[in-house]
């Protein structure tokens, strides 16, 4: 997972870009459906190793500022991409969540920040992760049985650091 951060401390807002590998994506805490999801998100002509989930941040606000033992939140509709995919409808993600520095004794070093949210109601249709987009027979036994829904949350929790 990479997290490249700039936050500006004049303005309060965040800009940058987050990569998550797409096999640390897990479905409903379910391995086949985790499987599935894979399956579907690279239409299976590639490896889920070299797949990721990816948001780039412009001019986020956090509020309050994020600073020493404060715990920031934010909102904001940004654009996602699952292996390399935007959404067909160029629509963006409301994305809702919390941001704070973690402590550190590291010296001259730039202080990781911990960042959790929440895409409510993403649509995987949206970005082509569904057994009518991928090849195979396999694919089409899948089709048959809603394994994985159409629509749900994702919940993420990672770790950012700031460009220095």
């Amino acid at each position: 997972m990479t997290c490249a951060l700039a936050y500006e401390s004049n303005s309060g807002a965040v800009s940058g870009s987050c990569s998550v590998p797409l096999t640390s994506i897990v479905v409903d805490n379910q391995p086949l459906k985790t499987e599935h999801f894979q399956q579907w998100a690279t239409h299976r002509k590639s490896d889920p190793k070299a797949c990721a989930f990816e948001a780039k941040l412009s001019g986020l606000k956090l509020d309050p500022p994020l600073g020493a033992n404060v715990v920031s939140k934010f909102a904001a509709d940004i654009p996602f991409a699952v292996c390399g995919r935007p959404r067909r409808d160029g629509k963006r993600e409301h994305i809702e969540g919390t941001a704070t520095l973690v402590p550190s004794d590291a010296q001259g070093r730039a202080k990781p920040v911990r960042v959790r949210a929440q895409i409510e109601k993403f649509n995987r249709d949206a970005y082509e992760i569904a057994p009518g987009f991928t090849e195979g027979w396999l694919a089409r036994v899948q089709a048959l049985s809603t394994i994985v829904a159409h629509e749900g949350r994702v919940e993420l929790s990672l770790f950012a650091t700031p460009k220095p």
